[in-house]
């Protein structure tokens, strides 16, 4: 058995994703995903629609990467007016 410990984003965002995959239960993704990465993708179960999980998991791992961008910005933005000393 493993235990893996999730925020309540992180648990919504996999039932979100086990609806768009069409698995049963987080526990069914979770060892699904699991078991194509050992496997290398050789070994999957028919019953797993893993074309919508490898759609599902690109798309947010390209929004992942502008959140990671917008992120960065605001640092840059704030840090410029820190360094101004604008707002004191």
């Amino acid at each position: 058995m493993i235990s893996v410990r999730l925020t309540e984003e992180e648990y919504h965002t996999l039932r979100e994703l086990c609806e768009a995959a069409g698995a049963r239960s987080v526990s069914d993704l979770a060892r699904e995903s699991m078991l194509a990465l050992v496997n290398g993708g050789r070994e999957r179960s028919p019953n797993a629609s893993n074309s919508a999980l490898e759609l599902k998991v690109k798309e947010m791992d390209r929004r992942l990467a502008a959140l990671n961008q917008t992120v960065v910005k605001i640092g840059q933005v704030f840090g410029a007016t820190a360094r101004s000393g604008v707002g004191r």
